[in-house]
């Protein structure tokens, strides 16, 4: 089995310096370049896609922002998994709660909207860790992992995670542990870790 993983597309995100032809040129391309991620998922005959974290730039952006956003998606032809992280948490003003959001959305995409593991097909699971505030207290991704019973025999897990990591020898509960992470993965209850980053 083969997926495409990718993150931190942040949609909607504007840049001062660019003048109005630019920034619509900025913001087509992203686009495009959520289109053609789509195709080269196909043609590398991948199951889905997923974000890791950072679909949308901000919860607060223009309905034409969203919209087009999903009609980008709806090219996509394959499911596309989308994990909330520190630009577009599931808060009260979330995105993916909105209404031109549930509108709008193709059948394809699917939100990681608990920290819990989402079947993707027998098999093969998702554990996703999405954020639910811009400055969370810990890591969601290790509590997700800990809370997490061990997969069954045979089923292969990915995690699904956002955020900066934690360098070897530190300690930062607020940080990813990718050595504790390693360890899952050497004990065979996680397959792969997908990651998004919040640039720290």
């Amino acid at each position: 089995m083969k997926f495409l993983q990718t993150s931190d597309w942040q949609w909607g995100m504007t840049r001062h310096w660019l003048d109005a032809d630019d920034q619509a040129r900025f913001t087509q391309a992203r686009n495009d370049a959520v289109v053609r991620a789509g195709r080269v998922a196909q043609e590398h005959d991948c199951a889905f896609m997923v974000v890791a974290g950072d679909v949308f730039d901000s919860n607060h952006l223009r309905p034409q922002t969203v919209r087009r956003a999903m009609e980008a998606l709806r090219q996509v032809p394959v499911p596309v998994y989308l994990l909330p992280g520190n630009h577009d948490p599931l808060d009260a003003a979330s995105i993916y709660t909105s209404e031109v959001f549930r509108r709008h959305r193709p059948a394809n995409v699917i939100v990681l909207e608990s920290p819990a593991v989402h079947e993707v097909r027998p098999g093969v699971e998702l554990l996703a860790a999405p954020w639910f505030s811009k400055h969370p207290a810990g890591d969601p991704l290790t509590e997700a992992v800990a809370a997490a019973a061990a997969p069954a025999a045979g089923v292969i897990r990915i995690a699904v995670g956002h955020g900066g990591t934690l360098p070897v020898g530190a300690r930062d509960q607020r940080l990813i542990d990718v050595a504790a992470l390693s360890e899952r993965i050497a004990a065979g209850e996680l397959r792969y870790v997908a990651l998004g980053d919040r640039h720290s």
